[in-house]
């Protein structure tokens, strides 16, 4: 087989993983400096962060190897295939904990802050990484094309099995959990905007009205919707390459071209540098964090640094109880970390 090598493709690999590293390093960093960001959704934030690192660090040089037809063994070729769905994976199982993280905090903030301590938020990540290699080592434990298939050089489709692609990544690694995810932040901003309605009446009529501000509402808003933003970026990426396989099993003579297939890979590694991007300009936590870093100005004021003390409090509408007073009520609960 004649080795064709795209040198785009190659210059564009290369170019998406320095972005990747660089942005979400800048992330890791922003959380390692600022106290305010030290929250429990923010760990699932880095832990996000961290495979997206890893996937312009390993994943898009591999592809470049693997572009070349390197290695030309079949078990290397197969690992270094499944590393791709690895980091993938652990992107997906990242995303949903935290969309689980923000769910349990807006809509159970009381049982959320007595038990979502640190070693908890450790434990979930954990798990969500554990799940997400799992799901990559699938091909190493048998369901591949088979070593007799192998033609020397290695290429992602001529060892990665299209039906596991398919059926097992897309349907329910993908759609399932965004699926999931839809409906859950669809909830979440039902309470919000329930919360948001209940505002004006809950300063004029409530006790605590000197404590609840209509800017918590919006801050908390703002950070849904960023993460909502993640996952609507995290799919739009991926999708392409998705309908490639798609369409190469179930309609192989529709299958689409080469430099197709070639921009699908690009799009889907370019998402690992796009959500510092969303951060960036939806957090403004994040974008004067960012800012402080890259500029060496220390005097800069990072929103929520000492006024609140964290990057997010929750607001959550609570509608009265019977027989009790007509005034709705909101109730705050900071996502610090609790008592380990």
């Amino acid at each position: 087989m004649e080795l064709k090598i795209n040198y785009a493709y190659v210059i564009s690999e290369f170019v998406v993983g320095f972005l990747s590293v660089a942005g979400n390093s800048l992330v890791l960093v922003a959380m390692y400096n600022v106290k305010s960001l030290r929250t429990h959704t923010n760990c699932f934030i880095a832990s996000l962060a961290v495979a997206d690192i890893l996937t312009g660090l390993v994943v898009g040089p591999l592809a470049v190897i693997r572009h070349i037809g390197l290695p030309h063994n079949f078990y290397g070729c197969l690992l270094i295939s499944s590393l791709v769905v690895i980091f993938t994976m652990c992107s997906v199982t990242s995303l949903t904990a935290v969309t689980l993280d923000r769910y349990l905090a807006i809509c159970h903030p009381y049982s959320y802050r007595r038990r979502m301590t640190f070693r908890v938020t450790i434990s979930v990540v954990v798990v969500s990484w554990v799940v997400g290699i799992l799901f990559g080592l699938v091909p190493l434990m048998g369901w591949n094309k088979g070593k007799e298939n192998f033609k020397g050089a290695c290429y992602f489709w001529d060892v990665i099995c299209l039906e596991y692609v398919v059926y097992f990544v897309f349907l329910v690694g993908n759609i399932i959990p965004f699926l999931f995810m839809v409906c859950v932040y669809t909830h979440i901003f039902f309470i919000i905007r329930k919360a948001k309605a209940a505002d004006s009446k809950l300063i004029s009529a409530t006790a605590c009205a000197g404590h609840v501000k209509p800017h918590h509402l919006w801050r908390e808003t703002r950070k849904t919707f960023s993460l909502v933003l993640v996952v609507i970026v995290f799919e739009a990426c991926w999708l392409p390459i998705y309908i490639h396989a798609s369409v190469s099993l179930l309609a192989p003579e529709y299958s689409p071209s080469y430099e197709f297939r070639l921009f699908a890979v690009v799009l889907c590694h370019a998402n690992s540098f796009v959500n510092p991007i969303v951060y960036a300009f939806s957090l403004q936590v994040f974008r004067q964090a960012f800012m402080q870093i890259l500029t060496g100005n220390n005097a800069l004021v990072i929103p929520g640094s000492s006024t609140y003390g964290t990057s997010l409090s929750t607001a959550v509408y609570h509608p009265p109880r019977r027989g009790a007073s007509s005034a709705p009520m909101i109730s705050l609960a900071s996502s610090t970390p609790g008592p380990q």
